[in-house]
C-alpha cells in the first residue's frame, strides 16, 4: 500500500488544534478546577483535537479492579457491547496501570485473541498521582491513523496524562485537609461530650457540639424515662420548654420511631413509612419549619466484659433488642437533600452520645446516689425544729455504715470467659496471596502437615517462570561454550581464552540462578498451607470466610483444636479487678490451697460448675474494646459438661472467690476504688 502523502496544512492544524487544547486545559487545571469538571473538558477537547471517536478515564480500585469514571461517546464505539469485550479490554488497562507506559493497540475486532476487541485504534495513557499509578486516559482513533502520528500523538497523551495527574493530587490534598479539619472536630465534640457524668449536662454539650460537627441546622437529645422520651435539650436553646406543642409532638415522634426500632432518615419521602410513623412525621413537620429529619436511637454499647463472638452477635442484632438510652434527632430547614457526608457525621454523633449517656447514666443510677445529692442539696438540716429528725437521720446513717463496715460477705469478681480447648493452634499464611484452594470444612478431622488450603501469587509465578528460562538458557550457552571448546582443538589462544572466560562467567551466573529458583520454589512450597498439628477445625464456614481472599503474610486464616483433649475456661478479667485477684491467689498459694472459679454457660445458666485457677498471665493485653485486660486460666473437669455444651468460645459468667470483705466493700469496692483513682489521687 502506497504511503500517504504529507499534507503540510494538515499537519499545521492539527498543531494549532493540539496547542489550543493544551493551552485551555493548563488554564482550567491552573484555575483549580475539580476532577468531575476537569475530566469530562479534557475528554472533550482531546477527542476533538485528535479527530478520534471517543475517549474515557479509567480509575483503578483499592481490590485492583478498574471501573469507567468518564467517558465520551464510548458507546459508539461498541467497547462496552459484550462483558468479553470488557474483559479484553481490562487486560490492557491492567497493563498500563503496571508498567506505567502508555500504549497504542491496532483494532482487533475480528480477531478473538486480540486484547483491543474494537474496529479502532485505541490509545492509552497511565494517570499517575506522586509516583502510584491511579488510573488510565484512553482516547479511540481511527483504524487508519498514519503511523507516523501515532509518536506525537503518544507524547500529547503523556503531556495530558501529567496535567490531569496534577489535578487529581490537588483534589487529594483538598480531601486530607477536610479529612484533618473533620477529625480536629470529632476530637473536640469527644473531649466535650465525655467530660461531665451529668446527663443533662451531657445531652446539652451533645446538641450544641453536635450541631457543628454533623453540620445540620438544629440538634435536639431525647433521654429514655421507662417508655417515655423526654426532650431534654436543643441546640441554641438553655432550656427547654416541654409545654410547647412543637417539644410534645417531637416526643411522639421520638417514641414511635424507637418502638419501631429502626432509625429514621426523611427527606421528603413518605412512601416506604409505616404508618404509624408517617402520622406522627406529618403531624410535626405541620408544626415546625423542618424540611429533613434524622431520628437516631442511642444505642447502648456492648459491656467491654463481654466476650468476642457475644459482642459481635450483639452488633448485629437489632436496636429492638437492646432498648437504647434515648434518641438523637437532626433537622434540617433549608434542604430537603443531606448534604454529602451528612448521615456518616450524624453517625459519628451518635455513637460517641450514646457512650457519654450511657456513663452518665450509669454513675446517676447508682445505689443511694439521689440521697446523697439530696443531702449534699439539704440545707433544712440546720434549722433547730428539725433537729430532732436530723439526729433520727443520722442515727440510722451511723447504723447503716456500722454495718456496712463490720458485717462480712463472701467477696467474689465477676467477669465474663469462653471455653476453649487447651491445646489449639492458629494457622498463619508463610506468604501473601489469593486462596484458590479450601480443602477442609468446619469440624474435619484433620492431620500433622495436612494441606488445608492452596494459595495463588501471580506475582512469585512469574518470577519463578522468568529465573527457570533464564537458567535453561545459562546451561544451554554453557553446552554451546563447552562445545565449541572441545570441537575445536586448534582455535587461536585467544580465542580459546575468551571463550574460557565466557564459560566461567556463565558457570557463575547459572549458580546464582539456581539458588533464585531453589528459594523461589521454596516459597512456592508455601502457597500451601499445611496443618501445624492433628485436630479439629474450628473455625465456622471456612470456604465462605477464605476462598478467593487476598491474604498477607502471618495473617490467621483458620484454627485447629483437640477437642478430645483438656478444656480450660479463659477469663478475660479488666486490670482495675486484678489486685483483688492476685491477691488473693498469692493468699492461696502461700497455704496449699487453690482459688476457685463459679461459672455458668450462657446456654446452661441454671447450672453452677466449679473450676480451680490454673495460671493468671504476667502481662495486661488490650481486648477489643481497646481496654487492659489479664488473661486468667481456670481448669475443670470436663466430664460435668454434656459434650453438646463443650463448644469452643461458649460464652460464660464467672466469679472468682477472693475471701471475705465487710458488706460495704463488697457492694461499693468499685465505687470506692474509682474515688481513690479519680478524687485523692488528684488532690
Amino acid at each position: 500500500m502506497a504511503q500517504e502523502a504529507f499534507d503540510p496544512n494538515v499537519a499545521d492544524q492539527a498543531k494549532r488544534r493540539i496547542r489550543q487544547c493544551v493551552e485551555g486545559l493548563h488554564t482550567l487545571a491552573q484555575g483549580g478546577a475539580s476532577p468531575d469538571e476537569f475530566f469530562p473538558e479534557l475528554l472533550e477537547r482531546f477527542v476533538e483535537a485528535m479527530q478520534g471517536e471517543g475517549g474515557a478515564v479509567w480509575m483503578a480500585e483499592p481490590d485492583r479492579s478498574i471501573r469507567l469514571e468518564y467517558q465520551l461517546r464510548l458507546g459508539e464505539t461498541q467497547l462496552l457491547a459484550q462483558d468479553d469485550h470488557l474483559a479484553r479490554h481490562g487486560s490492557l488497562l491492567a497493563a498500563v496501570i503496571q508498567h506505567g507506559k502508555p500504549l497504542s493497540v491496532p483494532p482487533g475486532a475480528d480477531n478473538p485473541a486480540s486484547p483491543n476487541p474494537t474496529a479502532f485504534r485505541l490509545l492509552m495513557g497511565p494517570l499517575s498521582v506522586d509516583g502510584a499509578p491511579v488510573g488510565v486516559l484512553e482516547i479511540v482513533l481511527p483504524a487508519d491513523t498514519p503511523e507516523a502520528a501515532q509518536r506525537g500523538q503518544a507524547q500529547f497523551l503523556m503531556q495530558l496524562c501529567q496535567m490531569a495527574g496534577e489535578v487529581l493530587r490537588g483534589q487529594s490534598k483538598k480531601d486530607d485537609a477536610g479529612r484533618q479539619q473533620l477529625v480536629g472536630q470529632i476530637e473536640r465534640f469527644t473531649r466535650e461530650v465525655h467530660r461531665s457524668l451529668d446527663p443533662k449536662l451531657v445531652a446539652y454539650t451533645v446538641a450544641n457540639e453536635g450541631r457543628t460537627l454533623a453540620a445540620v441546622d438544629r440538634v435536639s437529645v431525647a433521654i429514655r424515662r421507662g417508655r417515655k422520651h423526654t426532650l431534654t435539650s436543643i441546640s441554641g436553646l438553655e432550656s427547654v420548654e416541654r409545654r410547647a406543642n412543637g417539644v410534645r409532638l417531637l416526643e411522639r415522634l421520638i417514641d414511635v420511631v424507637v418502638a419501631s426500632g429502626e432509625p429514621l432518615w426523611y427527606s421528603g419521602e413518605e412512601s416506604d413509612l409505616p404508618p404509624q410513623i408517617t402520622e406522627a412525621l406529618q403531624v410535626y413537620l405541620d408544626e415546625s419549619n423542618t424540611r429533613a429529619l434524622g431520628v437516631i436511637p442511642l444505642v447502648p454499647p456492648v459491656s467491654p466484659e463481654t466476650s468476642p463472638e457475644k459482642a459481635a452477635e450483639d452488633a448485629k442484632k437489632s436496636v429492638k433488642s437492646r432498648p437504647p438510652l434515648g434518641a438523637l434527632v437532626v433537622e434540617l430547614f433549608g434542604s430537603k437533600t443531606f448534604p454529602s457526608g451528612m448521615i456518616e457525621r450524624v453517625d459519628v454523633v451518635a455513637e460517641h452520645s450514646a457512650l457519654a449517656l450511657d456513663n452518665a447514666l450509669a454513675v446517676d443510677g447508682m445505689f443511694l446516689m439521689p440521697l446523697w445529692r439530696a443531702l449534699g442539696r439539704a440545707t433544712w438540716v440546720v434549722r433547730g425544729r428539725t433537729l430532732p429528725k436530723t439526729l433520727a437521720i443520722v442515727g440510722a446513717l451511723v447504723a447503716l455504715i456500722l454495718i456496712l463496715a463490720l458485717v462480712p460477705a463472701d467477696f467474689e469478681l465477676h467477669g465474663r470467659g469462653s471455653l476453649e480447648p487447651r491445646a489449639r493452634r492458629d494457622v498463619f499464611a508463610d506468604i501473601a496471596g489469593v486462596i484458590d484452594e479450601v480443602n477442609v470444612e468446619h469440624g474435619d478431622l484433620v492431620e500433622l502437615d495436612q494441606p488445608l488450603a492452596k494459595l495463588r501469587n501471580d506475582e512469585l509465578e512469574l518470577q519463578l517462570t522468568g529465573v527457570v528460562g533464564k537458567r535453561q538458557e545459562t546451561q544451554k550457552n554453557i553446552e554451546s561454550t563447552s562445545s565449541s571448546l572441545v570441537a575445536n582443538p586448534k582455535m587461536p589462544a585467544e580465542q580459546r581464552s575468551r571463550l574460557a572466560s565466557d564459560l566461567k562467567s556463565l558457570e557463575k551466573s547459572l549458580e546464582g540462578l539456581l539458588i533464585q529458583e531453589a528459594l523461589l520454589t521454596r516459597q512456592a512450597g508455601d502457597l500451601v498451607v499445611r496443618s501445624p498439628s492433628r485436630g479439629q477445625i474450628t473455625t465456622w464456614d471456612v470456604k465462605r470466610l477464605l476462598l478467593a481472599r487476598p491474604v498477607e503474610r502471618g495473617q490467621v486464616l483458620l484454627s485447629v483444636a483437640e477437642l478430645d483433649g483438656e478444656w480450660v475456661l479463659e477469663i478475660r478479667m479488666p486490670e482495675d479487678r486484678m489486685g483483688h485477684v492476685a491477691e488473693a491467689w498469692q493468699r492461696a498459694q502461700a497455704e496449699g490451697k487453690t482459688l476457685t472459679a463459679t461459672f455458668v454457660l450462657a446456654t446452661d445458666p441454671g447450672v453452677e460448675r466449679i473450676g480451680e485457677v490454673r495460671e493468671i498471665a504476667s502481662r495486661a493485653e488490650l481486648n477489643d474494646k481497646e481496654e487492659q485486660s489479664v488473661l486468667i486460666t481456670v481448669a475443670f473437669d470436663k466430664s460435668q459438661f454434656p459434650k453438646t455444651l463443650l463448644r469452643p468460645g461458649a460464652a460464660a459468667t464467672v466469679k472468682i472467690a477472693c475471701g471475705r470483705r465487710s458488706v460495704g466493700y463488697v457492694w461499693f469496692h468499685d465505687l470506692l476504688e474509682w474515688f481513690q483513682r479519680e478524687v485523692l489521687f488528684r488532690l
